[in-house]
């Protein structure tokens, strides 16, 4: 597409539901997939109103009906040095000045 390559996972669920939701449980937790094209059974887990998975940025919910993924908030972070975090630094949101305004503690006490 646009002259990038279109990677294609096939997945099948064999029409059972309890298959296609754990089939769908490890769609969701991927981000590299952006949508599901063929078999109704995945789609329609998706697109339950109560299907939701906790993913590494927060709850991940579908559209009902269509089962697309429905778009997260974005939050913008900044990076910031913190001597108890293993490589020296943190990340913390842009809403925050240091890494003390959420409550990290970023120095070493003796």
């Amino acid at each position: 597409m646009n002259g990038k390559g279109l990677k294609v996972i096939i997945a099948n669920d064999a029409n059972f539901e309890e298959k296609a939701k754990n089939v769908a449980n490890t769609i969701v937790k991927r981000s590299d997939i952006l949508g599901v094209i063929g078999h109704q059974g995945i789609q329609n887990i998706l697109a339950d109103q109560s299907f939701s998975l906790d993913g590494v940025t927060g709850k991940i919910k579908f559209k009902p009906g269509t089962g697309d993924r429905q778009k997260q908030s974005l939050e913008l972070i900044r990076v910031v040095p913190c001597n108890t975090h293993v490589f020296g630094f943190t990340f913390i949101p842009m809403k925050f000045s240091t890494p003390e305004d959420p409550g990290l503690n970023c120095s070493i006490s003796d």
